[in-house]
This record gives C-alpha cells, structure tokens and sequence, in this order.
C-alpha cells in the first residue's frame, strides 16, 4: 500500500510538471492580443488589438502596446520583463509604469497552442487578455 502512495504521488507531480512545461513551450514567441478587455466593478470595456507580447524562452519578454483607453487618451506602453509560470498561471514582473503594473499574476483560462486567454484580479477590477500566436 505506502509504495502504490508513491508511486500515484510521485506520478501526480511528474503530469504538474509536465504541463507546466507544456505551458512554458507554447508561450515561446510573439503573441498578438486580439482584445483586452477591463472591468471596474460594473463598468467595463474592451481594446481590440492593442499590441504584441513576446516570451522568450530565458524567461524574459516585452509588450508593446498603443491603444486609447477609455477618456480617450493614447496609451503607449513598451516594457521589458520578466516571466514565470505554473500549470495555470503566468507571472509578470516589470516595472510599475507598465500598463499591468510591476507584478501581474495572471490566471490561464485557455492553454492552447495559437491561442491564450489569461485573466488578472486586481480586488474589485479585472483585465481578461485574448491572445493568438503569430
């Protein structure tokens, strides 16, 4: 019996590691986020195509951003970072004039191989990014 528990543990972290590797392979490249969409409280609203995020595999990344927020004002956000991931999420740390701020922890609803949908709390707002690969 205590060598079928270690066997079935030992099995169960070898498939976690397993995906979260799967996860860190497919996000390797420039990922283009068709929409990004932000709700506070009640209010939301959504950006198509606001610009590129690229992983690489040491790593390390970069957005690049251009869009109007919803005042109206352009936005313009090309930051450096750096990432790391489990089987379900993608942490993000770049500076705080980025438009995530300096540590974004985001939550994978879909792992696929050309398309990504990930999504960030922040207490009472949200931001859910849309993504396919180039």
């Amino acid at each position: 019996m205590k060598k079928l528990v270690v066997l079935l543990f030992a099995a169960t972290m070898l498939l976690a590691c397993s995906k979260e590797k799967k996860l860190a392979r497919r996000l390797d490249g420039i990922w283009t986020v068709t929409e990004m969409k932000s709700t506070f409280g009640s209010v939301s609203y959504s950006v198509a195509n606001p610009g590129t995020i690229e992983f690489k595999k040491d790593g390390t990344g970069k957005n690049n951003f251009s869009y109007l927020d919803p005042s109206g004002d352009k936005v313009n956000d090309s930051e450096s970072f750096k990432w790391t991931n489990t089987e379900n999420t993608v942490t993000i740390n770049g500076n705080s004039n980025s438009s995530f701020g300096s540590t974004t922890v985001w939550t994978v609803d879909n792992n696929e191989k050309k398309e990504q949908k990930w999504t960030a709390n922040y207490g009472v707002a949200s931001v859910t990014l849309t993504m396919t690969k180039n």
